[in-house]
């Protein structure tokens, strides 16, 4: 069974591994959430379409209100009206 701490480290790698800045972006990943949560990276790494500003809009976001990024990561039909 994969733990979710697991499942953000496939995520990760298979959207960022081979980008140059993969250690930096990483390091970024690892500050949302206090403690860092798997839900909220997983729901960051989801909104980023593999795009590392995304990424980091997207963790900025989380940081000011980390529902707003579960609601369109988790409820995208929802958040479109």
């Amino acid at each position: 069974m994969t733990s979710q701490t697991d499942l953000v480290d496939l995520v990760f790698e298979r959207l960022f591994g081979a980008h140059p800045d993969a250690a930096e972006l990483r390091n970024l990943l690892d500050t949302v959430g206090d403690p860092p949560s798997p839900r909220l990276q997983l729901a960051v790494l989801k909104m980023s379409e593999g795009d590392p500003q995304k990424l980091k809009q997207n963790i900025e976001l989380a940081r000011i209100d980390y529902r707003d990024v579960l609601a369109y990561a988790e409820y995208p039909q929802e958040k479109r009206t």
